[in-house]
């Protein structure tokens, strides 16, 4: 650039290149060096402009695309301008000429523009590759989720079709074994059938209800398992099966004096679960929740996105939890 911006003013001044003497050229290496610092200054500002208003979208984009090229060309113009008078008063010595500043805006600030499209055109295409390679991994997350729902349910179809067998084997007078049966075979088909849309929340209240009777069958005698569930919780759409993992911890850990409340209610479009549940002295520094805790959190980021708070309270004897699900 530099030497095509030599060759335009050497023609209008009528220099031959060839003739200048070797202090010349000591000056033209001087301009040149000042030049290559002016190069890496464009560059790092240009960068950093196209950075900036790339990421301004709408509704005021066109309003942003203005600014972003005004700036640039006023930044490019003070740019080489000041440029100019640094070379021409310390390298050339010579006095100051309005037209070596029209020439150079005319000649120069054009090829800047052109250098900082090109940049602002990278910047776009490795957004745009960028994009692809993350819309070609969300496809194989998705395709890979698919497969480990169909794993998933393979097991509780097994599981389904063995119980119905079981139950027509059963002693018609073992009257738990059949309730047992009966129960399981309930719950499986509720997490068959209901996992990937919103279901009636009377639905959600039946397979905890299911799920506490069936684990009091194999609990101690001893144990005391209260729960309470609101009344107007009725007519709500719910994701399923959110408020499993907490309970399912409940009953894996308790101990101590083998307590758990539970409590559901409706509060303000807000579904409000608290569950506690005592714990032995062996259970104290063990970690409760595991990877069900985390794929719980995980999935109420993706259905309840900044509308749910989960909470964990722990002390010497309880363990608590209190998940809220913004319905608005």
């Amino acid at each position: 650039m530099a030497f095509c911006l030599w060759i335009v003013t050497d023609i209008v001044y009528g220099i031959k290149m060839w003739e200048l003497s070797a202090s010349a050229w000591a000056d033209r290496a001087k301009a040149l060096f000042i030049i290559v610092i002016i190069f890496y200054i464009s560059d790092f500002s240009f960068n950093s402009i196209a950075k900036y208003f790339f990421g301004k979208t709408e509704p005021r984009k066109s309003v942003y695309t203005l600014l972003e090229y005004f700036f640039t060309t006023i930044f490019t113009a003070l740019l080489l301008n000041i440029s100019l008078v640094i070379i021409i008063l310390y390298v050339n010595r010579d006095d100051i000429k309005i037209q070596e500043f029209i020439l150079i805006n005319i000649a120069a600030i054009p090829i800047f523009m052109l250098y900082y499209l090109s940049i602002r055109n990278k910047i776009v295409y490795d957004k745009f590759i960028s994009n692809k390679i993350l819309l070609h991994k969300i496809e194989q997350d998705r395709i890979e989720t698919e497969l480990q729902v169909l794993k998933a349910q393979y097991h509780p179809h097994f599981l389904f079709n063995a119980l119905n067998t079981i139950y027509f084997q059963i002693d018609p007078k073992n009257s738990e074994a059949i309730e047992s049966v009966e129960l399981l075979s309930n719950l499986l088909r509720y997490q068959l059938y209901n996992m990937d849309k919103e279901v009636d929340i009377q639905l959600e209240i039946d397979y905890i209800t299911n799920y506490i009777k069936f684990q009091k069958l194999r609990v101690s005698k001893k144990s005391v398992i209260s729960y309470s569930i609101d009344s107007n919780l009725k007519g709500i759409k719910i994701y399923p099966l959110l408020f499993m993992p907490l309970l399912e911890n409940s009953f894996k850990h308790m101990g101590g004096k083998y307590t758990i409340e539970l409590d559901m209610r409706l509060s303000n479009r807000s579904i409000l679960f608290s569950l506690s549940n005592s714990i032995s002295d062996n259970n104290i520094n063990s970690k409760k929740g595991g990877i069900g805790l985390e794929n719980l959190k995980k999935r109420l980021e993706i259905l309840y996105p900044k509308r749910y708070k989960l909470t964990i309270d722990r002390d010497s004897s309880r363990y608590s939890t209190k998940l809220i699900i913004d319905l608005r």
